[in-house]
């Protein structure tokens, strides 16, 4: 499935209920912060030997003053008085730009409809580093009432018993109905609703369509067809030899495709083995497994694109890249023909190349039949909230909310034109763009929806035109995301560390892997021993 953009236009025991009622009676003062959750002194864990108590007296004393930095220094404002008799909820987000403007027109839509009948106040915070100072605000005993993280956050704040089991605040059964169902489970962990989908996103694959026919011929000379993006990662490999361009010197002017170092410009390094079609974790064991024949087998591929252009060469050509948010970025330059993004690439292509001419397609796969990869911002309501019943109402709303206009939206989205409101709307009395609050949130974004039902009006106004792709993976493919591990970050980190060496050098990658995956062992086996102790199965 290719789109053509003209731009001008299985899960672990759940928590008992008597842990969590534990857990929660001992929620404040006597906290203290590990690395990777919160734990109530109270509780009667083994005694501390005197090693173990000068790492727990450092790591406090530590984290108290990363905390007084942090909450002194840049805490967030809490500057927006609620209005006489209202109650005050007020809600962190990480968001800035025109995704902070879009979060602040729909709460501001809100407070003026619900919220003023009901008289609740949702203040919208912007918070930078978020998941850390939730983190902070919530062993401090001071939290805001709805906090935005993202996915990877889940468990472990879950394991934590840093968020509360939405379930227990409100009936999510309505909005679960309304949530397609793959984005709503891997809002759980250990079966428990921790959270739910602000706005998800896709991966798929933008493609430069110019570049294509210029190199016409080649490509259908290697049997391919110039007007269609590559399906499967053989196909890719051999469209990106021969878009690629180098200069007398045999210095790479241009990459048809850069697979790229970790934190580069073409985000998702880590998602190798969703194309490959394996998962990060083995099946047996839930737990990360990064030496598996499979997985090595997606990092050899990926190594013999340095390997065959020489490591000296994509390295230099990488290193002269401008950045992603920027005009200089290399798919906007025609540096590289094809990138691996997800639908924010709407805005920053009309932003600086509006007339670009450029497809959007499924990222290819190792059989050649699609695979979806998703990730999403999600909203959840922290342990010790002080008005999480209110903070419920406001993230029910979004979903179950009747449809709106958002007032002065015409301002926040350019690219809607009479023409196109007029055929979205179709044969109706509507003058005026109407959505659910979480399709304007979503829309205004440029993301794809996280509900079940699609509406015509949303997908015909879209400002990515291969929205369409995107509502694709994430509805009718097998879909990967994040693997639910508390300490997901950490194992990234080594993951990250080994692939980093994988792209630059001749390495072996089944022993790099193997020495990766000893790592990982090694840090999953202290958070297990973590874990236990306060009670908490891992994964």
């Amino acid at each position: 499935m290719t789109v053509v953009l003209q731009w001008t236009t299985q899960i672990p025991p759940p928590f008992t209920a008597q842990y969590r009622r534990r857990f929660a009676e001992n929620v404040h003062p006597d906290k203290i912060p590990l690395c990777h959750g919160i734990v109530s002194r109270r509780h009667s864990f083994a005694p501390l030997d005197r090693n173990e108590m000068n790492a727990v007296r450092i790591l406090l004393l530590a984290s108290v003053v990363l905390g007084l930095v942090l909450l002194c220094l840049n805490a967030p404002p809490r500057s927006e008085p609620a209005p006489a008799a209202f109650t005050h909820v007020v809600y962190w987000e990480k968001w800035s730009g025109y995704e902070a403007q879009a979060a602040r027109a729909v709460v501001d839509t809100f407070n003026a409809t619900i919220g003023k009948e009901q008289k609740i106040f949702v203040e919208y915070v912007p918070v930078a580093n978020v998941d850390v100072k939730a983190q902070i605000a919530i062993v401090g005993g001071d939290p805001p009432d709805v906090v935005g993280l993202w996915q990877r956050n889940v468990s472990g704040f879950a394991a934590a018993n840093a968020l509360i089991p939405l379930d227990e605040i409100g009936d999510t059964d309505p909005v679960e109905t309304m949530t397609i169902e793959r984005l709503w489970n891997a809002c759980k962990y250990h079966d428990e609703l921790f959270a739910v989908p602000s706005t998800p996103a896709t991966i798929a694959l933008y493609w430069n369509r110019r570049l294509f026919a210029d190199s016409a011929q080649a490509l259908i000379d290697a049997g391919m067809d110039p007007s269609q993006a590559p399906r499967t990662l053989e196909e890719l490999k051999r469209a990106s030899e021969i878009l690629s361009v180098r200069d007398d010197k045999n210095r790479l002017e241009r990459m048809g495709y850069l697979p790229g170092t970790a934190g580069s410009f073409d985000w998702y390094w880590h998602t190798w083995p969703t194309w490959w079609g394996v998962t990060w974790t083995d099946p047996s064991t839930d737990r990360l497994d990064v030496a598996r024949f499979d997985v090595v087998e997606a990092h050899r591929w990926v190594q013999s694109y340095t390997r065959d252009y020489g490591f000296k060469n994509v390295l230099d050509f990488e290193s002269k890249l401008g950045a992603f948010g920027a005009p200089d970025n290399p798919f906007l330059t025609g540096e590289v023909v094809m990138v691996r993004q997800g639908p924010w690439m709407a805005h920053l292509l009309r932003r600086f190349k509006p007339d670009m001419d450029v497809g959007v397609a499924p990222f290819p796969t190792r059989s050649g039949e699609p695979i979806g990869f998703f990730e999403m911002d999600v909203l959840a309501i922290p342990r010790g909230a002080k008005n999480p019943q209110a903070a419920w109402t406001f993230v029910d709303w979004l979903y179950a909310g009747e449809p709106i206009t958002i007032s002065g939206y015409r301002e926040l989205a350019p690219w809607l034109d009479g023409a196109t409101l007029k055929d979205a709307l179709g044969d109706t009395d509507q003058s005026e763009l109407q959505l659910k609050p979480i399709e304007w949130l979503c829309w205004l974004h440029g993301k794809n929806s996280p509900l079940a039902d699609l509406s015509d009006a949303f997908v015909k106004t879209h400002p990515n035109k291969g929205i369409d792709v995107h509502e694709f993976l994430a509805r009718q493919t097998p879909a990967a995301t994040l693997p639910p591990l508390p300490n997901w970050s950490e194992l990234l980190s080594e993951y990250r560390a080994a692939y980093g060496e994988v792209w630059i050098s001749d390495c072996d990658v089944q022993a790099r892997f193997e020495k990766c995956q000893r790592e990982i062992e090694a840090l999953t086996k202290t958070c297990v021993a973590r874990y236990l102790r306060w009670g908490v199965t891992y994964p």
